[in-house]
Parts: structure tokens; sequence; C-alpha cells
């Protein structure tokens, strides 16, 4: 369900910032400190009788309302981490309604537990895709890898499906980049740990991984990344299990994607984490998005750069020394 801002007006209008199923204080805090926060779902995964036959998806939990300007938002928190809950004896599947000729999504019962967030987050990937590439940030808390086979038609009197299609999908699917259909898996390992170390080559400095020590205390993860073999020099590493795999990390600008992912473990106090990283840390990683806010410009300071961006500062320097250098040959 949406829940309203505040009636106040925000301090500062950008950037516009978007919080998908997380806790309530989180929005509070935010606003509080002068930001335009709204909040939202992609719906809530359910729990059902085990039962081997489709029906259709519970209309209060599948699809609540967006925000109106939800396409606009420039920094889009998700909390991948959300629990099942029991469904309310109003809903009942009444063989009438089945068999109107109503085309419905319709799910199989035979887990027990239904997701539709899955399916809404699918729907969403065009224009969140829309949002990365138009400098816009994702903060995502991720979890496991889950998917789930929808069917979109309707039913006749025998049960049976008449014009119907099949729509399989992740809750990774919400972007491209986490997604890309088949691949998904490949990007998303399933496992568990409470074992969180820094990245070793991540400066102890920089403000990013002062924020993470606060909070790894008391986080576990729910799966490991492998974003690098996908994006190359893009993933920047930011956490890792006692094994060496990631867990967290940054999926800086590129070419085919002009916006930021920051992909975190499940942390606990993810409202106080949230509210630290857009008020302290963003501002200074992407000031466009903060033209409002004064700030200091630790991450232009060498001691504060991540090392992929020393190594692309590095080549950009060589590629201009060797530019300059024929230049003044070709002159001669």
């Amino acid at each position: 369900m949406t829940k309203p801002n505040s009636k106040n007006t925000p301090k500062y209008q950008h950037p516009k910032i978007i919080l998908f199923d997380m806790d309530e204080d989180a929005a509070k805090t935010l606003e509080e400190r002068g930001y335009a926060v709204s909040s939202a779902s992609l719906g809530c995964p359910y729990k059902v009788k085990e039962e081997n036959n489709f029906f259709p998806l519970h209309p209060k939990y599948s699809f609540p309302k967006l925000p109106q300007d939800y396409k606009e938002q420039e920094i889009v928190v998700i909390d991948m981490c959300y629990e099942a809950v029991k469904t309310s004896a109003e809903y009942e599947y009444e063989m009438d309604e089945i068999a109107n000729e109503v085309d419905k999504f319709w799910v199989n019962h035979s887990q027990g537990y239904i997701n539709p967030r899955l399916l809404r987050g699918n729907f969403l990937k065009s224009d969140f895709d829309r949002i990365l590439n138009a400098r816009g940030v994702f903060v995502i808390f991720a979890d496991s890898l889950y998917t789930q086979r929808y069917i979109f038609g309707h039913k006749n009197y025998f049960d049976n499906f008449e014009d119907w299609r099949e729509i399989v999908c992740s809750n990774w699917d919400f972007l491209t980049s986490t997604s890309n259909t088949n691949e998904t898996h490949k990007k998303v390992i399933n496992d568990y740990g409470a074992t969180i170390l820094l990245a070793d080559k991540l400066p102890k400095s920089n403000p990013i991984t002062l924020l993470l020590s606060k909070h790894l205390e008391e986080a576990t993860y729910n799966c490991t990344l492998s974003l690098n073999l996908f994006f190359e020099q893009e993933w920047i590493p930011l956490l890792k299990n006692k094994y060496g795999n990631d867990v967290a990390g940054l999926l800086i600008p590129s070419e085919r994607r002009l916006g930021w992912i920051i992909v975190l473990p499940d942390i606990k106090d993810k409202a106080t984490f949230t509210t630290s990283l857009i008020d302290e840390v963003l501002p200074s990683i992407v000031p466009s998005l903060f033209p409002e806010k004064e700030y200091l410009s630790w991450i232009n300071k060498s001691e504060y750069c991540l090392p992929q961006v020393k190594q692309l500062e590095e080549e950009i320097y060589k590629i201009r020394e060797e530019a300059e250098h024929k230049i003044i040959t070709l002159e001669q």
C-alpha cells in the first residue's frame, strides 16, 4: 500500500526518493531531514493451502497502488527480504468467478507460497531501467533467487485454460542488469551466512566502508553475487563472505547503464543505514542528484578512491599524455 508523504513541503526538491517495502521509520527519518520521499510496495508474498491447481492471484496482495510520479524518482530503494503473510478468510475462489471468461493472472498453489512481487517487478522493469539510465541510483537489499510461473488467461467450465500465455520470472527481474532472463541464476547464487567481511581492496577511510562497518555485526546474506563475470570493471565488490564470494557491491555507470546500482546484504537496521547512505554518502558519489545540498567532495580525494576508479583515472591520464605527445609530434 502506498503511504502518503508528509504534508510539509520538503526542504530539498531533489533527489526524489521512493522506498519499496521499507520500514516506515526510513521514510519518516528522511522526511524529517528535508527529503522528498514516497513509499510503495511491489506486493506481498502470502501463504495458501497446498493444492496442485491454479488460482487467481490475491487482489489485495498482488498489485498495490503506486505513487503517480513513481517514474520520476531518482533514488529507488528496494528491500527484497520480505516475509509472507497468511491469507485472510475474506478471499475465496468461487467457481462462478473463475469461469466467467475474464482474463486474470493465475498461479499454482502446490508450494503453499505465492510471491506476486516477482510479476510486479517484471512489469516495472522498463520503467526502472529508464530511471537507472537517467543517472538514477538503485539501492537493493538482496534476497535469494526465487522463480515462479504465472498464467494469464481464463478458465472455462471444464477448468481448462483458454487463450492463455505463460510468464516465468524471478524476484531479480525488476532491472535488466540483474535479470537477463536465463542468466539470472549465474549472477545470483543462493547461499546463507552471517560472517561478512569488508572487501580487501576497499579503502578503509572511504565513507561507504565506514558506513558498512557499523552495520556488519547483525547483517546476514541470503545469496552471493557473480556480477563481475558479466560487468567486469563495472563491478566493485564491497563485502565478501568467509569464502571470498561477493555478498555486496557497486555497479558503476557505463555506456550501457548511466546510473548506479548498490547491492547489499540483509542489514538489520535498514532504516538507519538507508538514511545515512542517502544523507552522508550519495551526495558525493552522485552530486548531480543533490543540487540543493552542500557537501564535502571527498570522492575526488585519492585516499578515498575506490580501486577501479583509481585505475580508470590512471588510464585517462595515460591516454591524455599520449595524445598530447602525438599532437606535438604532428605539429612539428
